[in-house]
Parts: structure tokens; C-alpha cells; sequence
């Protein structure tokens, strides 16, 4: 008897050492992304595509070409820093938000009289608290009927500073005036401070975002400066082009 109770000791030990050592699913499924100690920095800025070679030595980074250099500082020290995100992964950059709407509607009209006979009838926004798509979601929806929504606090939905990943969705429909869907994400309630913006257009009317860290405020990817966790306010709106 006494030794059937040691084999089972011995039995539980080996059980637990082998279930610290594994890793679980969750753990398994997640993406370990580096911050590369070296690349190149692209991003636009006042009407201008700026690159750069850069060198990660710590936290500090080193570019090659030093007006880069003073602008990203520019950019660290802006509390109203606006991002647009094209649709070919650039990232744009705005003193504010104020100033991005008004540099968006000097944007010519781009779309034929032909494309002009469909548009998006409506359009879902679904954030949610983990990457890739994953943990505790709210929807939000605008339509003909509504056509903008302002969520001043996402602490309602218990969402503040948890957004991590989100897809927003359109539905197109003959007969509408509405060819874009543009969602904002912004660092305060009541839309203030920071905001980082995400456009869908017509035709093309899906668009995922699996990890917000990707899409950092900062122009280096994955440099740790994003708007995940850090979201308390959105503003979603279909907009007529």
C-alpha cells in the first residue's frame, strides 16, 4: 500500500511538472512579433512621403535621415495626433483630428457616374478586447436611417482601454449616396486627444485589423506607442464622397 501511495506521489509531480512546461493553447495561438532592431520607416506627413533607414539600440531609435528623426519626436510630443490608415497599409499623420476632416474633404471625387448606381447601405463595426479578433466584443451599426454614431464612452460597454483588434464590415445597395464608411478610434472620451482612423470603400467593403499594435501611433511597427488599450471613444460614419 505504502508503495501504490508513492508511485501516485511521483505520478502527480511528474503530472504537474509537465503542465508547467507546456504551453497552453491560448498561449500557442499567439503571434510573438520583435520589434526589429533594423528597417525602414515609411509613413506620410503635410502632403509628403518620408523614409528612412532606422537602428533599434533599446528603447532609442536611430535614423539615417534626422528630419525624420524630428518629426517622429514632433509626433511623440502632439496630444492630438491623428492617424489615417490608407488602404495600402501607410499610415498618415495629422497635427489633429480637426485637421485631417478638413484635408479629407479637399480630396477630389474619384468614383465614375457608373460606380455612383451602388454605394453601402450600411456598415458594422465589431471591436474586440483581444488580437485576433478574440475575447469580450460590442457592435456598432450606421445605416441610411443613421448614418453617424459617436460612442463618447466605452466605458458603457465595458470596453474602455481594452480595444485590441476589430473588423468593420458595409453592405452595399443600389441608389446610395454613401461610398465610404470611416470608424475613429480615439484615445479619450467624448472623441478627444489622439485618434487613429480606418476607412472602407466602395467596392470594397471588409476590412480586419487583427492587432492594433501593428498600426502603432508610432511610425516604427510595433514600437510600443498604439492605441490598443488605450481606446475610449469612437466615432463611426458613412460618408458621401
Amino acid at each position: 500500500m505504502k508503495t501504490f501511495i508513492n508511485y501516485l506521489l511521483v505520478c502527480v509531480i511528474i503530472g504537474m511538472t509537465q503542465a508547467c512546461s507546456q504551453k497552453t493553447f491560448e498561449e500557442e495561438f499567439v503571434d510573438e512579433n520583435p520589434i526589429a532592431k533594423t528597417g525602414i520607416v515609411k509613413f506620410k506627413y503635410q502632403g509628403y512621403i518620408y523614409t528612412s533607414k532606422y537602428e533599434r539600440n533599446g528603447d532609442n531609435i536611430i535614423y539615417d535621415d534626422k528630419e525624420i528623426d524630428n518629426i517622429i519626436n514632433s509626433f511623440k510630443e502632439n496630444p492630438n495626433l491623428s492617424v489615417y490608415i490608407h488602404s495600402n497599409g501607410l499610415q498618415e499623420y495629422f497635427n489633429s483630428y480637426s485637421i485631417f476632416l478638413a484635408q479629407n474633404s479637399l480630396n477630389k471625387d474619384s468614383i465614375s457616374p457608373v460606380t455612383r448606381a451602388t454605394g453601402i447601405s450600411s456598415a458594422t463595426l465589431t471591436v474586440y478586447t483581444r488580437t485576433k479578433y478574440r475575447g469580450d466584443k460590442g457592435s456598432f451599426t450606421v445605416n441610411l436611417q443613421r448614418p453617424y454614431l459617436q460612442i463618447n464612452d466605452l466605458g458603457t460597454y465595458n470596453l474602455a482601454n481594452q480595444i485590441t483588434s476589430m473588423k468593420l464590415n458595409g453592405i452595399s445597395a443600389t441608389n446610395s449616396t454613401y461610398m465610404r464608411c470611416r470608424a475613429t478610434f480615439f484615445e479619450y472620451v467624448n472623441c478627444q486627444g489622439r485618434s487613429c482612423t480606418f476607412e472602407i470603400t466602395y467596392p470594397n467593403l471588409d476590412l480586419g485589423i487583427k492587432d492594433f499594435a501593428n498600426v502603432s501611433l508610432n511610425p516604427i511597427p510595433l514600437l510600443p506607442d498604439p492605441l490598443d488599450d488605450k481606446t475610449n471613444s469612437i466615432r463611426l460614419e458613412l460618408i458621401i464622397m
